[in-house]
């Protein structure tokens, strides 16, 4: 599945997805959702690893405090007695505020063109969860005439304080607010609320972002020309993901890349959040001396529906003439983007030319693998798309 090359990958693998699972899933449907029993599988085969104890105690920190404690104090005696057994794995271990009482609430606002790009980075809570990080780009869009105010688009919309919006609102009036991937929709709902007057674009009508109170102006396709010659979509085709960019060839900028790529360097610094590093582990975008500037989470294996189309879209960016490019969970590239890019195609971890799924193994491997998780329903749906050749 892309799992960085670990035994105790899976596991931790497992105990994020249902740990991040069982936050937003209903009450009744949460004993499929158990995020302790990988945690005991891992402490049972690498007793003398940290890490076990440290994802039970990180789960466990909501509903049982005192046990957590006790189970991260443990990790903590295991990591000081053990530590030369795991060296790779130092950046991982986190103190205790970390683990418990930590949350990066930073607001941060950049002009990265004048009078043209803004990006503003909050994090977003969803529901009982942990916070993601969420970068949005407010473009500002042609004005041929001064006497006017100027019109705004926000590209996939974070959760906005009331400094934020103060700022956003003396750049001019918000014209449209843009989710970019299936999977933001809440905070396009969130933002809905400030910004009413403003249109609602998405990409994905075929779950409408998981807002079936929201009614979108427009759905964004291939080439779409909702927006002229000023910014030019392209969609990431073979994916589930429905994601959609935009190309500004007037400040050569890439706008909207949100959950297909995410930039590493944040992920590993000794104040992280556990959650993050956690998240980040699990998934694959550390990979010790295989890490890049820019990766992949290992999931895109099991939500890529067509390789080919996907590598096509990929290569589609590459082609452009980039200078900027602002990413939707934080992080900024310049002109290397699209080095970092080929680095990743060069690797081929979505195009394996030795070895396409079949129509087997596109059914089978993904059941498989989300229902081990407590992933039924997806499952199902993922099914149906592959019978149907339709991508969700």
């Amino acid at each position: 599945m892309g799992l960085p090359v670990s035994k105790m990958m899976p596991l931790v693998t497992e105990t994020m997805f249902k740990t991040l699972l069982r936050d937003h899933v209903p009450k009744k449907l949460r004993k499929f959702v158990n995020p302790l029993d990988p945690c005991d599988k891992l402490i049972k085969r690498h007793p003398d690893c940290f890490l076990g104890y440290l994802l039970k105690s990180f789960s466990l920190r909501k509903q049982n405090r005192i046990k957590a404690l006790k189970l991260y104090e443990e990790g903590e005696r295991i990591y000081l007695e053990n530590k030369e057994n795991y060296p790779k794995l130092d950046p991982f271990f986190a103190s205790k505020q970390t683990i418990f009482d930590y949350c990066d609430e930073r607001v941060d606002f950049n002009e990265l063109i004048p009078n043209k790009i803004y990006t503003v980075e909050a994090p977003c809570k969803l529901g009982a969860g942990d916070p993601f990080r969420i970068q949005s780009t407010i473009y500002v869009l042609n004005n041929d005439d001064p006497s006017q105010r100027n019109k705004l688009l926000i590209i996939n919309p974070t959760i906005y304080n009331q400094e934020m919006q103060d700022k956003i609102n003396e750049l001019g009036d918000v014209d449209a607010i843009i989710t970019t991937c299936s999977g933001h929709g809440y905070s396009l709902r969130e933002t809905s609320k400030i910004w009413t007057d403003a249109k609602l674009i998405g990409t994905s009508p075929q779950n409408n972002h998981d807002q079936p109170t929201i009614k979108f102006d427009h759905f964004l396709t291939d080439n779409d020309d909702y927006f002229g010659s000023e910014l030019q979509a392209i969609k990431l085709n073979g994916h589930q993901f429905n994601e959609v960019v935009f190309y500004s060839p007037e400040t050569k900028s890439l706008l909207g890349l949100t959950d297909s790529f995410i930039p590493t360097k944040d992920f590993l610094h000794s104040d992280t959040p556990f959650f993050n590093k956690a998240y980040g582990f699990a998934l694959g975008l550390w990979r010790d001396k295989y890490t890049k500037p820019l990766m992949m989470q290992s999931y895109h294996n099991l939500f890529c529906t067509n390789r080919e189309d996907w590598t096509t879209s990929l290569q589609k960016i590459q082609s452009l003439d980039l200078e900027l490019v602002p990413m939707g969970h934080g992080g900024v590239f310049r002109e290397e983007f699209k080095d970092h890019l080929q680095e990743l195609l060069d690797d081929n971890l979505l195009d394996d030319k030795k070895h396409k799924w079949s129509s087997i193994e596109k059914i089978y491997i993904p059941l498989a693998f989300l229902f081990k998780n407590g992933l039924v329903f997806p499952s199902i749906a993922i099914i149906i798309g592959q019978i149907t050749g339709m991508e969700k």
